[in-house]
C-alpha cells in the first residue's frame, strides 16, 4: 500500500478531522528542523490560532505521530485537531493546538524573575501530569530527552508535545538515535541500544524539575562529550540555593542513575501534592547564595 493511501486510511480509522488547506490563513513561520516545519496559521473552520505541521517527507513516522497524539485528551498534552492536505506538494500536514507563550525554556528566560516557587510546583505538577496520561496508557514518550522544548505553554499551563519519538511499551522496536544529551538517561549514554522507557522519562523529568528550579537548561555550558563524561560518572547539575528541600529530594531520586530506583510517575504526582516549601537548600559557597536561606545537610542521593 502506498504511504499516501495509508495516511488516508489512518484518518478515516482513526475518525480524524480533514480540513481544507485553503482553509487556513495568516501564514507565519514559528520553527524548522530536520523534522520539518511549524508555522502559526488561523483556522477559519474553528475561528482561532493553531499550529500547522508540516513533515518533510511524509513518510511512517507522521502516521505513528498523528496515531499517538490522537489517543489522548488530557489538559497538559498538545491536542490534534486534524490534519490537512498542501495540494502543492501533496503532503499532509497536522493540525495542532497553538501554544501562545512559546516553549519551557523560552519561558523560563523570559519570566523567571517573576515565578515564585508556588508557579514551579505548579508547572512542576502539569508537566507530571500529562506524563501521568502517557504512562497510564502505557506509552514512554521519549522524545522528552531531546530537550525542553518539546514541553509548551499556553496561557501558563505546561502542555507536553511532539510524540514523533514516543511508542506503546508493547512494542520491540529499538531507540531511535539523537536527542540531547543532557536530559538522556545514563543507561541510553553508555549505550544507544538500550530501550528507552517510562523510566527514562522520569529521568528526564528530574532534570526538567531541576530547570524549573534554575531557570536555564541543564549542563548549558558543556558540550556533548563532557555532558556524556560528566553524567555517565555519575555526575549532576548542583543544587540551586533556595530550592525546597523536597524538591532537590524529588529530582535527585528521579535522576538516579538505576532506572530501577526511579520513582513511578504516580508517586512523583503524590510528593508534588504534599511538598513544603521549607526547609530550603542553602549553600554558602554558592554564587547564588543568600543569608535567609536554611542550609540542609546531607547528600540528597
Amino acid at each position: 500500500m502506498a504511504l499516501s493511501e495509508k495516511i488516508k486510511e489512518t484518518i478515516e480509522k482513526e475518525e480524524i478531522k480533514l480540513f481544507e488547506y485553503n482553509s487556513f490563513v495568516k501564514e507565519k513561520l514559528l520553527g524548522e528542523g530536520g523534522f520539518g516545519v511549524v508555522f502559526q496559521v488561523y483556522s477559519k473552520d474553528r475561528k482561532e490560532i493553531v499550529a500547522l505541521k508540516k513533515v518533510r517527507n511524509n513518510n511512517e513516522s507522521f502516521i505513528k505521530e498523528v496515531k499517538n497524539i490522537n489517543k489522548f485528551n488530557h489538559e497538559n498534552i498538545i491536542k490534534l485537531y486534524g490534519v490537512t492536505k498542501d495540494p502543492s506538494t501533496q503532503e499532509y500536514c497536522m493540525v495542532l493546538q497553538f501554544a501562545n507563550d512559546e516553549d519551557l525554556r523560552s519561558f523560563l528566560y523570559n519570566h523567571f524573575s517573576e515565578l515564585k516557587w508556588q508557579d514551579k510546583i505548579r508547572m512542576a505538577k502539569e508537566i507530571s501530569r500529562g506524563i501521568c496520561c502517557l504512562h497510564n496508557a502505557n506509552v514512554a514518550h521519549r522524545d522528552l530527552v531531546r530537550h525542553d522544548k518539546n514541553i509548551l505553554v499556553h496561557n501558563g499551563r505546561m502542555l507536553i508535545a511532539d510524540f514523533g519519538l514516543s511508542k506503546s511499551l508493547g512494542s520491540n522496536s529499538l531507540s531511535i538515535d539523537g536527542g540531547h544529551f543532557a536530559y538522556s538517561a545514563p543507561e541510553f549514554l553508555q549505550n544507544s541500544r538500550h530501550s528507552r522507557d517510562k523510566s527514562s522519562d522520569i529521568y528526564s523529568l528530574g532534570m526538567l524539575f531541576w530547570q524549573l528550579s534554575s531557570g536555564r537548561p541543564p549542563f548549558k555550558n558543556m558540550d556533548k562529550f563532557q555532558i556524556l563524561r560528566h553524567i555517565t560518572d555519575d555526575n549532576r547539575e548542583s543544587h540551586i540555593n533556595r530550592t525546597p528541600y523536597d524538591f532537590v529530594d524529588l529530582y535527585c531520586k528521579a535522576w538516579n542513575k538505576d532506572p530501577k530506583l526511579r520513582p513511578e510517575i504516580f508517586t512523583i504526582l503524590d510528593k508534588l501534592d504534599s511538598i513544603q516549601m521549607t526547609p530550603v537548600f542553602h549553600d554558602r559557597s554558592s554564587p547564588d547564595s543568600s543569608p535567609p536561606s536554611i542550609k540542609i545537610d546531607g547528600d540528597f542521593l
